[in-house]
């Protein structure tokens, strides 16, 4: 039997007005729960307390109203508690997608390529270049300029 049981059933146990298997069970489980024993402790106290006020003292229905806000305040308890923790549990999930969602999707491997076409064609440039700039195509160049002088204006030959 969990808190939760056996908080349901504590002022019908304090009254011993449940089946004798179900106080056993209510009693063993009040062993292993210091919390669920303490609230017993007080329901007891708070009853021994009316049984001591005069009978006069008392307007009708008093004891039986009490009991009812008693519960009440038990129901609200537990509606908070699994509020929090339904609360909680929302955060935790909302906090676990942000920190492991991606910021950005990945760019795609096409899209990657057009961004950098034009560093691949600066690239080609500076090769074309650098073979333009080498000692052995310095020579090239000298020939070629021979070439189209002596074929004279415009290309003749």
């Amino acid at each position: 039997m969990n808190c939760d049981d056996v908080r349901t059933h504590l002022s019908a146990f304090v009254d011993c007005a449940l089946p004798a298997a179900q106080m056993a069970e209510i009693e063993a489980a009040l062993t292993d729960c210091p919390e669920c024993q303490s609230e017993v402790n007080r329901m007891r106290a708070a009853l021994a307390l009316l049984d001591q006020a005069a009978p006069g003292a008392l307007p009708a229905g008093f004891e039986s109203g009490f009991r009812a806000r008693l519960d009440a305040s038990r129901t609200q308890a537990r509606r908070r508690r699994r509020l929090m923790a339904v609360g909680l549990a929302a955060a935790a999930g909302l906090a676990c997608w942000v920190l492991w969602s991606p910021a950005e999707p990945p760019e795609t491997p096409p899209d990657a390529m057009i961004a950098h076409l034009g560093l691949l064609e600066d690239y080609a440039v500076v090769e074309q270049l650098d073979a333009l700039m080498a000692p052995e195509s310095l020579d090239d160049i000298d020939v070629i300029a021979t070439l189209d002088d002596l074929a004279g204006p415009e290309g003749e030959r």
